[in-house]
């Protein structure tokens, strides 16, 4: 078959014999998507992507959503996978090893929530994708060791290619979510700050998570934050100090270095500084609280006009 390549794609001329049935096999293949904290520099990721297509018992597309999940960090996991797996269609399985507890008695999951798949630890990945389709989610603990890798002695430390990736590649395959083991409840769940607090004249939100630009994401909807909204600027502190901060609808409406509060792309309320990085700019990190007033505080005017003077 003839085509041509550009950069890391290949380009096929729609009218080449064949090509119809190629496409139609392709939407046909069992989908399975990766989300790990394993980088890109080490073969981890290529060990599960082999064991997956050697368990394959037809054409299957691997995804990956990201591998740059910081080390052990599982409440970003979480939110990514959140965010990515309704966008995947119905019978897609989503693999997902974040796992800081990996070797320990912590459990193995495989769920079925709003006719996704999904293998994953126990250790809170699934908390937000629960929460959203609370009533439309089966969960078994994965024991069926029968199941799982059987080329080799199971690794103490590689969960992710010795048991998850058998049982992804399984569930994508046609397997019955039944046969990899018991029902599981008493799920472990991440804690939920909360979306906004209000304090006298002050609002604060909490850093859900730092994206690759330096923007701060929350869990806050824009409407929770009424007034600032409507008012359409207001002060943010930095450090001791306050500094002036627009709501935009997009990044260029205001010139680069500019700090600024938006809806995000997931819905959700974010900072960010226009070509920055507002994580820098403020000093903040994920955890930390965000405070927002609708006016400068009286305090604040004196060092603000010293500031502006030197």
């Amino acid at each position: 078959m003839s085509g041509w390549l550009l950069g890391r794609f290949v380009f096929i001329p729609y009218n080449i014999p064949g090509w119809s049935s190629n496409c139609e096999n392709l939407s046909m293949a069992h989908v399975i998507t990766l989300l790990t904290d394993f980088g890109m520099s080490d073969s981890y990721v290529a060990q599960m992507k082999g064991v997956l297509l050697t368990r394959a018992s037809g054409p299957m597309q691997l995804i990956d959503i990201s591998h740059q999940v910081p080390p052990q960090d599982v409440r970003q996991g979480a939110r990514l996978l959140h965010e990515a797996a309704m966008r995947f269609p119905v019978g897609t399985v989503h693999l997902a090893v974040v796992d800081p507890g990996v070797g320990t008695q912590r459990r193995i999951l495989a769920a079925e929530i709003n006719r996704r798949r999904f293998v994953l630890p126990d250790n809170g990945l699934l908390t937000w994708i629960l929460e959203d389709y609370p009533n439309h989610c089966v969960v078994r603990s994965v024991e069926n060791a029968t199941l799982w890798r059987d080329d080799a002695d199971i690794s103490s430390t590689f969960h992710g290619r010795d048991i998850m990736a058998p049982i992804a590649a399984f569930l994508a395959c046609g397997g019955h979510l039944s046969a990899v083991g018991p029902e599981a409840t008493s799920l472990v769940r991440l804690e939920r700050w909360p979306t906004v607090q209000c304090r006298d004249d002050e609002m604060q939100v909490f850093v859900e998570s730092i994206d690759r630009f330096g923007n701060l994401l929350t869990a806050t909807r824009p409407s929770e934050l009424g007034d600032f909204i409507a008012q359409g600027h207001g002060f943010v502190q930095n450090r001791q100090f306050w500094e002036p901060i627009t709501y935009v609808q997009t990044y260029g409406e205001v010139a680069p270095g500019c700090l600024v509060a938006l809806c995000g792309s997931q819905g959700h309320f974010e900072i960010a500084v226009v070509n920055g990085s507002a994580a820098r700019s403020l000093g903040l990190i994920t955890g930390d609280r965000i405070r927002l007033r609708l006016q400068r505080p009286a305090s604040d005017h004196e060092t603000a006009g010293n500031r502006s003077g030197s």
